[in-house]
């Protein structure tokens, strides 16, 4: 009896040991899983924080708009994509000026891509730009109902935008017709005659001159149209010949331009949403500047630059005792860009030239010459040739509604409360980037 009695209770035991060795591995199981569990929800939210939650935080708001993370990434990679393209069309450029002995388009050539490149370098002032240029997206887009309720884009716009760009033309290459001002060659009055001679005839404004306000034309890029350069590549040589592009090749290069963008984790959808911007952009831009008149009051000057007050009396003194203008102006000027053209300015309107010499310019007669007139650059002595009402070059009329549009977008954001998140510093993309050729 004893010997049974012995065995039911090691049989009790075991079972009871038996039963505690399966709860503690229960628990066991159940701990690693709740571990495991636990790291996956962690692994799940910050894939889903870095791909979702963070794109949704706000860097900025404009009234009760947001710019998201997402956006500005966007917009920012997009600019920086569309610089790159840029800058190879430049080098295609340049490599052509080089091979047919062309050293003004070269060195116009160079000059941009050098431009690019530091624009890119910096990339912390490259993405503030696109931030800003998002926080005037807002502007407009909350203004354009209120400018005309007809201003909207559609997707079939955006989708012959993007064809355009790529040179795919459905219905046929459009004409291009004539896009600038006609200029209106002056008949001379007794006065020039006068003063310039009976074979006087209008020189032609020089590209860059010393009394022109270098802030009197806003820069608004990026926040400015920007056309992106696919392929197929721009063909240069006066001996390059059409080919034909069905449906098929555009198609084909559009993929190929998508699988490009893949690679900076951009889609389709991010494309033709920045496409579609631009193109309010350019709605918008010709609604509010509808108004700028063709016309404007302008003035014919011509100017001789010194460094000094005295330089400036000495070639003055030189004027009145009957030196020839133009002599005087190639021995003594300064001003690179016109001192061997007489320091012709051609007619300008107000808003193109420093203050200080638009002023003396503007309250001057026909004929009369200036005291030295101070600017930063130096001491001018500026003659006047004429002054009438009279249509603007188009370069002119370009930079009368830039200033248009500018203040329009200034007032916008004088009356919006905007206020712009230090977290956008974070999400600065760096790709790609451009790198000028070897010499």
């Amino acid at each position: 009896m004893a010997k049974k009695q012995s065995q039911k209770e090691l049989s009790k035991k075991h079972l009871a040991h038996s039963e505690r060795s399966q709860r503690q591995q229960r628990w066991i199981i159940l701990g690693v899983s709740i571990v495991v569990g636990l790291v996956v929800l962690v692994l799940a939210y910050g894939i889903i924080d870095q791909s979702f939650l963070q794109g949704r935080q706000a860097v900025a708001t404009v009234g009760d708009q947001k710019v998201t993370a997402k956006d500005f990434q966007n917009q920012t990679q997009l600019s920086r994509i569309v610089n790159l393209q840029q800058f190879i069309y430049d080098q295609e450029l340049l490599q052509y000026g080089q091979q047919v002995g062309n050293f003004d388009l070269y060195l116009q050539a160079y000059y941009d891509m050098q431009k690019i490149q530091s624009q890119m370098a910096d990339a912390e002032t490259f993405a503030s730009s696109n931030l800003e240029a998002l926080v005037d997206d807002v502007l407009i887009r909350m203004a354009a109902a209120k400018l005309n309720p007809a201003i909207i884009v559609s997707d079939l716009e955006v989708e012959e935008s993007l064809q355009k760009l790529f040179s795919f033309y459905p219905n046929g290459t459009p004409t291009i017709g004539p896009t600038s001002t006609v200029w209106v060659t002056p008949t001379f009055s007794r006065t020039q005659i006068a003063i310039l001679g009976p074979t006087a005839t209008p020189i032609t404004i020089p590209t860059l001159d010393a009394a022109i306000n270098p802030t009197s034309v806003p820069t608004l890029a990026p926040t400015s149209i920007l056309a992106i350069t696919a392929t197929p590549a721009v063909t240069l040589g006066p001996d390059s010949t059409p080919t034909a592009y069905t449906l098929e090749g555009y198609k084909t290069n559009f993929e190929k331009y998508l699988t490009d963008l893949k690679s900076y984790n951009l889609k389709e959808s991010d494309l033709r949403q920045y496409w579609k911007t631009q193109l309010l952009r350019q709605k918008v831009f010709e609604a509010v500047t509808s108004g700028v008149s063709s016309d404007a009051d302008q003035v014919w000057a011509r100017h001789i630059l010194v460094a000094s007050e005295e330089d400036g009396k000495k070639t003055l003194s030189r004027i009145k005792s009957g030196e020839d203008w133009s002599t005087v102006a190639s021995e003594v000027s300064i001003d690179t860009a016109t001192k061997n053209t007489g320091g012709d300015l051609n007619w300008f309107p107000r808003g193109v030239m420093v203050k200080e010499f638009e002023d003396a310019a503007f309250s001057m007669k026909v004929g009369e010459t200036s005291q030295p007139v101070r600017t930063a650059m130096g001491y001018h002595i500026i003659q006047v040739l004429g002054q009438e009402n009279r249509p603007l070059s188009s370069r002119y009329l370009s930079a009368a509604k830039q200033q248009v549009y500018a203040d329009w977008i200034n007032k916008l954001r004088v009356e919006t409360t905007i206020i712009k998140n230090e977290l956008w510093k974070e999400y600065i993309p760096t790709e790609p980037t451009v790198e000028m050729p070897t010499q």
